[in-house]
């Protein structure tokens, strides 16, 4: 009994021993990426390749860790080897998507417009005629018709700015950037601006551009008060 026992442990011993795992531990990976390390965490996953070149699971993560990490040479070539490897093509795309569009608005609400370009372009180039393709180009030419400064650019960026909301209901900065625009329009019509504002801050309470709208706000409301005091209202 105890010999047969011994012997079927060893076996077992040796056996599992012999075996890779089922799959990479990506745990490491997933936990770097929760505390913001995504360069880290997409490291990491790379470091898994040597053992696992074809895991397809890998290689998802791959794709959206290197798009989080903005390095989107990367995601595009992961997400080729990705579909290769039969990971479902659709439910992929709608990932990278969803992140791309998240950086866009991220970056456009910290006035980054220089990397809002590059994730408008991803989004050109990766999703053409979608939604969130057409919204980054808006934006990115509304903005452009703001800068001019001239009076008939900053109505046609108000125009834009409207137009693209279409294309984005939960971003808030659509309304935001009009606000701006109308705010250089006009020092003295400021009520259309305050409700941009508060439209902005509706539809996204916690946006990146949220500390910068509350200060904006917070001088508007006060530039209103002292013209309605010293206009008698």
């Amino acid at each position: 009994m105890f010999r047969n026992t011994f012997f079927v442990l060893i076996v077992s011993i040796l056996l599992f021993g012999c075996l890779p795992s089922l799959g990479p531990n990506l745990k490491p990976g997933i936990e770097l990426s929760n505390r913001g390390k995504k360069k880290s965490a997409l490291t990491y996953y790379e470091s898994q390749l040597v053992q696992y070149p074809s895991d397809k699971q890998l290689f998802s993560y791959l794709t959206t860790t290197s798009l989080e990490a903005h390095d989107v040479e990367k995601a595009k070539g992961y997400f080729r080897q990705a579909i290769e490897l039969g990971v479902a093509e659709n439910e992929l795309s709608e990932m990278c998507l969803n992140i791309s569009l998240k950086k866009l608005d991220y970056a456009m609400g910290k006035d980054n417009w220089d990397e809002a370009k590059m994730w408008s372009i991803y989004l050109n180039r990766e999703f053409e005629d979608s939604n969130e393709s057409k919204y980054a180009t808006i934006m990115m030419t509304a903005y452009g018709e703001m800068n001019k400064g001239g009076h008939k650019q900053l109505w046609e960026s108000i125009a834009d700015f409207a137009k693209a909301s279409a294309y984005s209901k939960n971003s808030g900065i659509p309304y935001y950037m009009m606000a701006k625009a109308r705010l250089k329009l006009s020092k003295t019509d400021l009520e259309p601006a305050i409700l941009d504002m508060t439209k902005a801050k509706t539809i996204e309470p916690n946006g990146a551009f949220i500390k910068d709208l509350n200060a904006d706000l917070k001088l508007v409301n006060e530039r209103k008060k002292k013209m309605e005091a010293f206009w008698g209202k």
